[in-house]
C-alpha cells in the first residue's frame, strides 16, 4: 500500500470513529429532556448540566402509586399530589405532600427538595411567553425573573405564583447551580447538597443547599 493510499485508510477511519460518536451522542434530546447522555456520561435537569451519574439520579424522580406503598401517610400524600394542580412551588411545602423523607409532586416522589421544589412549577410554552403582550413575562422568561402584574415568577421554564413561591424555586435553582458546580471538588457534598443531607468523605451535612456548621 502507498502512502497516500494508507494516509486516505487511516483518514477514512478516522471520520467513521467520529460518526459513530456522534451518533450515540444524545446530549441535545437529554437537553430537552432532562436526560442522561450514556455516551458523553453527562445528564441535564433544568437546564443545568450534570457531570456526576450520583448527583443526576439524587434529583430524579420515582414514579409512585398511592395504591402501591405499605406507609398510610405515603398513601395520603401520594394520593393528594397525585390530584393536585402543578402551578405553584407551594405543594412542596405542604403538610401532607412530604413522607418518609420524601416530597410527592405529581405522579412522582423525590428525595431531594430542591427537585420538588423545581418539578413543582408548571411548564410553560417559552415561545408562547415570547408571543405575549405582558411585558414583564417576557423578562421573567429570559432572567428567571418575576412578574409583577401578573403575579408569577419563571424560573429554567417553569412558573411559579406569588413571590413566595418564586423565592423558593429561585434558590432551589441556585442550589442546583451550586451542586453541579461542586462535583469537581467533591461528589459526596454535591449530593448532600441537594437532598439536605450529609457527606460522608468531608462529614459535613448540608441543609437548603447550605453547610451546617
Amino acid at each position: 500500500m502507498t502512502n497516500a493510499l494508507r494516509t486516505l485508510s487511516i483518514g477514512l477511519v478516522t471520520v467513521v470513529v467520529a460518526a459513530a460518536a456522534y451518533a450515540d451522542c444524545t446530549c441535545k434530546t437529554s437537553a430537552k429532556k432532562d436526560g442522561w447522555c450514556t455516551d458523553c456520561k453527562v445528564g441535564f435537569v433544568d437546564g443545568v448540566k450534570i457531570k456526576s451519574r450520583k448527583l443526576y439520579d439524587a434529583l430524579q424522580g420515582e414514579l409512585v402509586s398511592a395504591d402501591k406503598t405499605s406507609c398510610s401517610g405515603c398513601k395520603a400524600a401520594a394520593a393528594k399530589a397525585a390530584t393536585s394542580k402543578l402551578t405553584s412551588a407551594k405543594l412542596a411545602s405542604d403538610k401532607g405532600a412530604t413522607c418518609c423523607g420524601k416530597t410527592f409532586v405529581g405522579k412522582k416522589s423525590y428525595r431531594s427538595p430542591v427537585a420538588a421544589i423545581l418539578a413543582s412549577g408548571h411548564p410553560v410554552d417559552m415561545a408562547k411567553i415570547a408571543e405575549s403582550k405582558c411585558e414583564g413575562c417576557k423578562a421573567a422568561a429570559k432572567n428567571n425573573g418575576f412578574c409583577k402584574d401578573c403575579g408569577v415568577g419563571i424560573v429554567a421554564g417553569r412558573l411559579y405564583k406569588g413571590k413566595e413561591n418564586f423565592a423558593k424555586a429561585q434558590q432551589a435553582y441556585a442550589t442546583l447551580v451550586k451542586a453541579s458546580k461542586a462535583v469537581d471538588v467533591c461528589e459526596g457534598c454535591a449530593v448532600a447538597m441537594v437532598t439536605d443531607s450529609k457527606c460522608e468523605s468531608c462529614k459535613v451535612s448540608f441543609k437548603d443547599g447550605k453547610m451546617i456548621k
